[in-house]
């Protein structure tokens, strides 16, 4: 037998149709629910469903080396925000991660936690033991190995606020450290040269027309998708919802919120959706390069294939809409062209 909290059902002016009281208790005992747009397809198309939004009630994805914590931007979105730990330094990903409230699920968490550095007049991180796994001796001790170091050979001019740490110190090719082991002066600490780049941090992507960016995260940075709340209207020109972060800030997106701006049958879908699930510029149909093919008009619902552009399209049938790329490196992407059953 279901028990569903009473308070939390009089809180909706809704008949308590079984199939929707199953549907509430399950989403009530999963996570705290907040207002937004969601389904639940068993239930009779009669009846009108509150519109839930979940928190996320799981601990952020756990990140090596490193910690978060979990705030909320404008009291609704949540956010775990990540910090290195004692001894290491960022090398790269994001270091915010948020929460998909319609799945009460969090993204994928990117951030690396690394001791590594770029330049010897900037490293400053916090290891404090040799390649060899020896514990460092401190730069203000003269024990167990003496040593005639001033303050003006540490970044920081001054000997005592380097602690313990691994240092560049007299022209040194890698950090390193006088050690606790009386048999041994120093040596080199496991510190490489930053051989990736690092990832730019945007912050926060600009609410587009009428939909708000849901960030996705991957192994080259920090990728914000733009969906639409609603369709209405006719279908503008070609568009690209996704905007990826670069060296110079997020780069332009536009979004189109016809009534035909979503898939019913990915064979007959005419939008003007022309980038890929991950921001990449379709490679127009007519065209065999970069990637050759032997697509014809017969393939497309457009009429030719020139009509087709270059936007998402199925060709062969797969159920996914997808496109060749611009870049000849990757081939194909698929395109993640919402569902129409997806809008009231």
């Amino acid at each position: 037998m279901i028990v569903f909290p009473l308070q939390k059902i009089l809180l909706y002016p809704i008949s308590l149709h079984p199939q929707r009281l199953l549907f509430l208790s399950k989403r009530y005992y999963s996570s705290k629910y907040h207002y937004t747009h969601n389904d639940c397809p068993s239930c009779p198309k009669d009846i009108n469903l509150p519109n839930l939004r979940y928190e996320c009630r799981a601990p952020p994805p756990s990140v090596e080396h490193a910690f978060a914590v979990v705030t909320n931007v404008n009291g609704k979105q949540q956010v775990a925000k990540y910090t290195c730990d004692r001894g290491y330094t960022y090398g790269g990903g994001k270091k915010e991660v948020w929460c998909d409230h319609d799945l009460a699920k969090w993204d994928i968490a990117t951030l690396r936690c690394v001791d590594c550095f770029t330049s010897k007049s900037t490293y400053k991180s916090k290891i404090s033991i040799t390649q060899g796994g020896i514990p460092c001796q401190r730069w203000d001790s003269q024990s167990p190995h003496p040593h005639n170091l001033e303050p003006k050979d540490f970044i920081e001019k001054n000997i005592s606020l380097n602690e313990d740490y691994c240092r560049f110190v007299k022209s040194s090719s890698k950090p390193w450290c006088y050690t606790t082991d009386s048999n041994l002066e120093w040596d080199y600490c496991a510190v490489e040269k930053c051989n990736r780049r690092v990832e730019n941090d945007c912050g926060l992507p600009k609410p587009l027309n009428n939909a708000n960016p849901h960030y996705l995260y991957t192994s080259n940075g920090a990728t914000a998708r733009y969906a639409c709340h609603q369709l209405s209207g006719s279908t503008q020109n070609s568009y690209c919802p996704v905007s990826t972060c670069t060296n110079t800030g997020w780069t332009a997106a536009s979004i189109s919120c016809g009534n035909d701006d979503c898939v019913r049958n990915s064979e007959k879908y005419t939008g003007k959706r022309n980038c890929t699930i991950s921001g990449l510029t379709c490679q127009a149909w007519k065209w065999k390069y970069p990637h050759d093919h032997r697509y014809i008009a017969e393939n497309f619902p457009d009429g030719s294939i020139s009509e087709a552009g270059n936007y998402c399209r199925d060709p062969n049938g797969s159920g996914t809409l997808w496109c060749y790329t611009t870049d000849s490196g990757i081939r194909s992407e698929p395109c993640d062209v919402p569902k129409c059953d997806l809008f009231p």
